[in-house]
């Protein structure tokens, strides 16, 4: 899955004690490796005074040295996860991988595992888990987790899902490399200009709900959107490399509406994009896939949680259901209502997937039994049954 590979090492992996002693070790030994350098130049200054510049020159190698090997040293033993703070694993289903701590270094807190390129520190993910740039979420073939951000954001990784949080800040950035994702993101916070990609496309996002997957033998992305508007385009190697290019792919984005899905295949060349096949999507397809993200109540409640844990966990689930009501009032201001007064009648009786669950049940009832594509196809256009085209393109009935 994702290449990963473990890499044998002796270390045992740390405890979050070992961890904390770990950085204050390094803060201490950054304080004893500058001290050294200071009362070293001291020493120098003096010597210099008493036995002339031949002298001091002489021991530069000898009084400096040693210092500043201290100094890299503990520049080098400097902890990785000092990543800015992204969210915390709310729940989990099944099994559940973080990756953290990326080097291009096979040393590091063991076990390590190599992942595009680049070394990590595999751990089982928990309830609680800090969430960080830069790291890896690897669901199992049966394994699904939820994060939420700290104003409310949310992702919901399926089973066999491999996420990485590339970046936070002016423009977000998720890359989805296997699995499927869900997120709910607020147009107003921190992924306001969230860009996810996968293998085959860049998709932009501006404060939506939508679901992303990216999987099976033949490499492809689909895409469904449920509340929002998702920018889709396909991806190659100028758009990778080159800004201008990047823009340009911007500006020629397809645009996927609420209640629309769109399919796209690897591109044939590095150099060769692929155009989208957008359609309505229909009841079936938008229930199989919104089932195979939910987590059962049975399996999200860790065996041990902390009162504290559990509070934060708490908060951060209602601003979640904050960021889903004010979603849904940009489009929907009359169910907006609803589960607004629903939520001041009974706050604590309608928890985040009862939420998730109404609001996406108003686009399953609107939404047809089957597949409609929403351009026609040259094929179909060119043959002689121009009522069945009719039918299939433009026939509401």
């Amino acid at each position: 899955m994702g290449n990963l590979r473990l890499q044998p090492s002796s270390r045992r992996p740390p405890t979050p004690i070992r961890v904390r002693e770990h950085r204050e070790t390094g803060q201490s030994k950054q304080t004893l490796a500058s001290s050294s350098v200071s009362s070293t130049l001291e020493i120098m200054r003096k010597l210099q005074k008493v036995y002339g510049p031949l002298f001091f020159l002489s021991c530069i190698p000898l009084f400096v040295g040693f210092p500043l090997t201290l100094l890299d040293a503990a520049h080098a033993e400097e902890p990785q996860d000092s990543k800015r703070f992204v969210g915390i694993l709310t729940q989990i289903e099944g099994v559940v991988f973080l990756l953290s701590h990326p080097s291009s270094k096979v040393e590091g807190p063991s076990p390590r595992v190599k992942f595009e390129n680049e070394y990590f520190t595999s751990e089982r993910g928990s309830v609680g888990s800090q969430i960080r740039e830069g790291m890896v979420i690897r669901t199992s073939p049966t394994g699904k987790a939820r994060v939420i951000y700290t104003n409310g954001d949310q992702l919901q990784l399926g089973p066999g899902t491999v996420l990485k949080i590339t970046a936070l800040g002016k423009t977000s950035e998720l890359k989805l490399n296997q699995g499927t994702l869900r997120g709910v993101v607020d147009s107003a916070g921190p992924m306001k200009r969230l860009r996810v990609r996968t293998r085959a496309a860049t998709m932009g996002v501006r404060g939506t709900d939508f679901i992303i997957e990216d999987q099976g033998p033949k490499p492809g992305t689909k895409v469904v959107v449920l509340r929002g508007k998702v920018g889709l385009k396909s991806d190659t190697v100028q758009t990778k490399d080159s800004p201008e290019a990047s823009k340009k792919q911007k500006e020629s984005a397809t645009e996927i509406a609420a209640g629309q899905a769109a399919e796209l295949a690897l591109a044939a060349t590095p150099t060769t994009p692929v155009e989208p096949t957008v359609y309505v999507a229909p009841k079936a397809e938008i229930q199989e896939t919104l089932a195979s993200l939910k987590l059962t109540q049975s399996s999200t409640q860790p065996e041990a949680v902390s009162p504290e844990l559990k509070k934060q966990i708490e908060g951060l689930e209602q601003a979640a259901i904050q960021v889903v009501v004010e979603d849904v009032r940009r489009e929907d201001p009359e169910q907006a209502k609803i589960l607004s007064e629903q939520l001041l009648r009974e706050p604590s009786a309608v928890d985040l997937d009862q939420i998730q669950e109404k609001t996406a049940q108003s686009l399953i009832e609107k939404a047809p039994e089957i597949s409609r594509p929403l351009k026609p196809n040259l094929k179909d256009l060119r043959q002689d049954s121009e009522v069945d085209v009719y039918k299939k393109y433009f026939d509401e009935g």
